[in-house]
């Protein structure tokens, strides 16, 4: 894998060139990564990239001359990286991210495992191959929870069912129905015609579904348009 950097180049510009040579800021550096790139996630001022089995770790370096790169790599780990794109949620100093093994918490130095044996052998046996690159994970801070959106055996292309773990009890919360769900970030809640700016929640959009609306996730006690017959 090459990483590549620019010449610099003014606010709201474009680079002129990324050409290196004797003179230019712009140059290129090898990253010792097991195939190709994946995702990047930064972390604590630094910047990790990730292949499918690898992780390596970006510091900037105080810029000297043309002929030294401006970053440092360094290779991480051997043995955590990422299933797909967006398979990772930033949730303040730590990242959580999902690798072809496992369900993990990284601090900016070490990864730890928090899918216990029975959490994960449910969800790699449910999770559909087909579509393992439309897995996605948003942060709920409203419910302090990490959330995994994927597709299950059943799913015709989209994810259908979100997995959560709640990082201040630390425990797994039950699977749920989603809807045909291909992409989910955190925002003020949408109610009776205006966002309410000081809630939260995650809303998602639907896959395949022409002329759908975004759908807001644990904002009432109804669901698909009925009440549900319990209290919470």
């Amino acid at each position: 894998v090459s990483v590549q950097w620019s010449q610099a180049f003014g606010l709201n510009q474009a680079p002129m060139t990324w050409e290196p040579t004797i003179i230019n800021v712009a140059n290129q550096l090898e990253v010792p990564l097991s195939g190709p790139s994946i995702d990047a996630f930064p972390l604590n001022g630094q910047f990790f990239l990730c292949s499918y089995w690898d992780t390596v770790v970006f510091s900037p370096i105080n810029y000297a001359t043309t002929s030294a790169p401006i970053l440092g790599v360094k290779l991480v780990t051997t043995g955590r990286g990422l299933l797909s794109t967006n398979c990772w949620a930033l949730a303040d100093n730590q990242v959580y991210g999902l690798d072809s093994r496992d369900i993990w918490v990284f601090d900016g130095s070490n990864f730890n495992s928090i899918g216990n044996q029975r959490v994960k052998d449910y969800f790699f046996a449910n999770l559909n191959p087909t579509y393992y690159d439309r897995i996605f994970m948003v942060n709920n801070t409203q419910k302090n929870q990490i959330e995994i959106y994927y597709p299950d055996q059943n799913s015709t292309g989209w994810c259908n069912k979100m997995l959560s773990w709640r990082y201040d009890l630390k425990i797994w919360n039950a699977p749920r129905d989603v809807q045909d769900a291909c992409m989910g970030t955190e925002g003020p809640v949408y109610q009776s015609g205006s966002f309410v700016y000081a809630s939260r929640t995650v809303a998602y959009a639907r896959g395949g579904v022409s002329s759908s609306y975004p759908i807001q996730t644990n904002v009432t006690n109804g669901f698909s348009g009925a009440a549900i017959p319990a209290l919470f």
